[in-house]
């Protein structure tokens, strides 16, 4: 008995691992949903910046941001987004609850910012170190 009871969690191990899971075509999105049936989600502080627009043609179409915008002493702006992704952005900004996310350590002492410049570069926003 035992040992069909094996063979039968077997059996449905693989015909799970063989479905594949699903595919689907919709865009990421900045905070995964949530329902009834699903459980609490965990807050999250950082913006999902998977997917935003990285189209461009000059570096004037390029904007540096936060991902993790909570961060108000040491964090400087880092990653490049398309200046018509920046409505998403904000909007993904004001969604955060800042008060919730872990404070800032105060006994850091923060250094100077050296964030990087927005660059097009073949199209794509990038950075480029200052001069």
């Amino acid at each position: 008995m035992r040992k069909l009871a094996v063979i039968a969690l077997l059996a449905l191990i693989g015909v799970a691992c063989k479905s594949g899971g699903s595919k689907t075509d919709t865009p990421p999105v900045d905070k995964p949903p949530t329902g009834s049936n699903q459980p609490p989600a965990t807050p999250s502080f950082v913006v999902d910046l998977t997917g935003y627009d990285l189209t461009c043609t000059t570096d004037a179409d390029c904007q540096i941001v936060k991902d993790y915008p909570c961060e108000t002493r040491c964090s400087c702006a880092q990653k490049p987004i398309s200046t018509k992704a920046m409505d998403r952005y904000k909007a993904a900004v004001a969604a955060i609850d800042c008060t919730k996310a872990p404070k800032d350590d105060e006994t850091i002492v923060c250094g100077e910012c050296m964030s990087p410049l927005p660059a097009c570069v073949a199209g794509t926003c990038s950075t480029k170190n200052p001069p």
